[in-house]
């Protein structure tokens, strides 16, 4: 879900194997030019606030990142 901000979309792919790690890639669409978004994968509570990647947009409003594996 994209919060805070205005524009068009977002999507994350979340894959999470059963070795016990998690990996995303997040991509968002149509947003302000040139912005950087805090991207936070929320895993309970606890982990609300923490920011795991930031993106910034190019020209069009659109980025993609790609999360490193982490454990859950």
């Amino acid at each position: 879900m994209l919060s805070g901000a205005p524009g068009a979309y977002a999507f994350a792919v979340i894959n999470a194997p059963s070795d016990g790690t998690v990996a995303t890639t997040v991509s968002i669409k149509g947003q302000q030019p040139n912005t950087t978004y805090d991207i936070r994968l929320v895993q309970g509570v606890a982990d609300c606030f923490t920011v795991d990647a930031m993106v910034t947009t190019n020209g069009q409003g659109n980025g993609t990142v790609h999360g490193r594996p982490s454990q859950k």
